[in-house]
Order: structure tokens, then C-alpha cells, then sequence
């Protein structure tokens, strides 16, 4: 495995990595904390189980500004990546930077992945770039004085359409980062699709008596998962979790 490469910060609010990257993030993404979890922390990468090998299929769902598909193409440059991003100025910030640094095998997508009640979400946008969601419990969250997030609205697609839209046959490494959006992906998906998909990492919300954590590990071993889900802390509304299908 490569070593993690290290950041400087540009003018501009470009971030150059010590490996030749050039990229770029609106203001408003918390970069360096990012860079860190991805990068040097490897929260996608929880054990050698969940190692990406060459020519396998990733999904990066909530991809941001690209850091999680990047470290992938980095690392496994036979990788095949489809990035999906539903903010508009991270979805552009995302495209330069597959772009500008002309990395090979990762195709970028403005969509928000959903459960396809609608062809259009609304987003709600967070105090930073990292915490979009199209979620309605996230319309006044942690706003100031309680006021509604600015939104936006957004074309939505849903897992099952992906795999038939770009003809993929299996997934073998899945990344959600969609801020409670992961009830609405996955649990619309018919267990035939499900069946396609060998890794899931991603984050989990406490939204609701119905959207939990608990909900989402019944659902998934249901459908033939190995699952492991860990709280972020004591009383803490969110977490991690793993699955692997058996």
C-alpha cells in the first residue's frame, strides 16, 4: 500500500498533495479534516477485508469533492469508480479534480442517490459541505436561530438504476456518505440487486423510531449481509458500519 500523501494548503483554497495533486474544494468543505478521515485515518478502510483489488467496481455515494475516489485511483489505478455527488458546487469541485489531474477510471455523476419516489430531491444544504442531505429531518437541523437551510433541488437515481444504467454487473466495494439518505438507498433495493453488491462501508444516522441503525442491520442480514455497526460515541446519533455479503 502507498503511503498517505501529505497536504499543503495553495492560494485559492487549492490543496496540493506532496504526491502532484492539484485540488480544489469550496469554502465551505471542512478539506482538511476530510483529508484527514480518508486519507491518513482510512475510515473507508476499516481491516484487510475490505481491501479494494485491482479491477474491482467502487461506488462512491455522497463522493463530495472526490477524496474517498481519488485514494482509490491512487491506490489501485485498474479500479473502476463511479462517483456520485448530489451538491452542486461539490459536484464541480469533484469534476475538476478528476479532471485537472487527469486520473484514469473514475467517471463522475450529479445525482442524489434515493429510493426513486421522485426524478428530483430537494437538497438541504448544511452549515458546511460536509453534511448535505435530502432528508427533511435535516431542514432546520443546526441551522442558526433555527431558520431553514438554503436547498436545491437535484436529479435523483436509485441504486438498482445504477447498476442497469451503467451495466454493471456486480459492485464489489459500495462507500455511502449521504447523511441519512442510506435508508432510502438501500432499503428501496430489491434483494435481487442487493445479491450484487460484495462490500458496503458507510455511516449511518439515528433519524427516527424507523430510520436507525438497528433497522439497517435487521434489513441487511435479512438479506444476506454480515454486519457490524459502531456508534461514533456515547449517545451519539450516528456511526459506522460494515457489511459484507455472505
Amino acid at each position: 500500500m502507498k503511503r498517505s500523501p501529505k497536504l499543503k494548503l495553495d492560494p485559492k483554497n487549492y490543496f496540493r498533495l506532496s504526491n502532484g495533486l492539484l485540488l480544489a474544494a469550496p469554502p465551505e468543505v471542512p478539506f482538511r479534516d476530510m483529508f484527514s478521515e480518508v486519507f491518513e485515518s482510512g475510515c473507508y478502510r476499516p481491516s484487510a477485508e475490505f481491501r479494494i483489488r485491482p479491477r474491482d467496481t467502487v461506488l462512491d455515494v455522497g463522493a463530495n469533492v472526490g477524496l474517498f475516489s481519488i485514494w482509490v485511483a491512487s491506490n489501485v489505478p485498474s479500479a473502476r469508480i463511479f462517483a456520485f455527488e448530489a451538491a452542486s458546487d461539490n459536484f464541480r469541485a469533484l469534476a475538476g479534480n478528476i479532471r485537472s489531474n487527469r486520473l484514469k477510471g473514475i467517471s463522475v455523476h450529479h445525482y442524489a442517490v434515493s429510493d426513486g419516489s421522485s426524478k428530483h430531491v430537494t437538497l438541504y444544504r448544511g452549515f458546511h459541505g460536509g453534511i448535505h442531505s435530502i432528508r427533511p429531518e435535516y431542514r432546520n437541523w443546526d441551522s442558526p436561530a433555527g431558520r431553514p437551510r438554503r436547498t436545491e433541488r437535484v436529479r435523483a437515481i436509485t441504486l438498482e438504476r445504477i447498476f442497469s444504467r451503467f451495466r454493471i454487473k456486480t459492485v464489489d466495494f459500495l462507500k455511502l456518505d449521504c447523511e441519512g439518505a442510506e435508508y432510502d438507498i438501500l432499503l428501496s433495493t430489491p434483494g435481487r440487486t442487493l445479491s450484487r453488491i460484495r462490500k458496503i462501508v458507510g455511516e449511518y444516522h439515528d433519524l427516527s423510531a424507523k430510520r436507525h441503525g438497528g433497522v439497517l442491520k435487521e434489513f441487511l442480514t435479512r438479506n444476506g449481509f454480515r454486519t457490524e455497526f459502531r456508534a461514533a460515541g456515547r449517545d451519539t446519533p450516528w456511526g459506522m458500519f460494515v457489511a459484507t455479503f455472505r
